[in-house]
């Protein structure tokens, strides 16, 4: 089901991708843009990595994204439950504190929690496709044939690929600012 609505430009934790994939053609893709010496365009890489990725997704974000994503009312409710359910307790010096209930985030060693982080992750990725709908970010393309690439997902790490002028920056960084307001994530810059 994931590889269906997951797009392209992420592979971890989804069936039929490959993360080596997509790690191979970002290393080609800066192979490229280190060995392009002509032309009047210039080409930047960006990569970003998510501060404390898992603990700061919103929970609203989560289920906002599940609706826009066309999934059952019922889906939702379940998946919110997992969420909303959790609790934790500590133990200090052999007496149990807590328990101690989150308002946000994703636990890391909860398998569906990687799924719905790769959810989340497709808020950023439909920012950035828009945006090349538009026509206001362009993206690499290395070879005649090959496919524009904007970008690729690793988990909580992402690589961008554009235009490198202050017109595509600035889409970019007006993305990253909206989905950072949007989901809880955090840019580590």
């Amino acid at each position: 089901m994931l590889s269906g609505i997951i797009s392209e430009s992420q592979s971890a934790f989804v069936p039929d991708h490959l993360i080596t994939d997509n790690a191979i053609a970002a290393f080609e893709i800066n192979h490229w843009l280190h060995r392009k010496t002509k032309g009047k365009t210039g080409y930047a890489a960006l990569k970003i990595d998510m501060s404390k990725a898992y603990d700061r997704v919103e929970w609203d974000f989560v289920m906002g994204v599940f609706r826009r994503m066309g999934f059952d009312e019922k889906w939702c409710k379940w998946i919110q439950l997992c969420m909303l359910t959790v609790a934790y307790k500590l133990v200090v010096s052999g007496n149990e504190i807590g328990p101690f209930v989150p308002s946000r985030g994703l636990r890391q060693d909860d398998h569906i929690s990687s799924h719905l982080f790769l959810l989340c992750a497709e808020g950023l990725s439909a920012l950035i496709r828009r945006q090349q709908v538009m026509e206001t970010i362009h993206g690499c393309k290395i070879a005649n044939g090959a496919p524009v690439v904007i970008h690729f997902f690793f988990v909580d790490d992402c690589y961008l690929f554009f235009r490198a002028n202050d017109m595509e920056a600035n889409c970019i960084k007006e993305c990253l600012i909206i989905y950072e307001r949007a989901s809880g994530q955090q840019v580590n810059f």
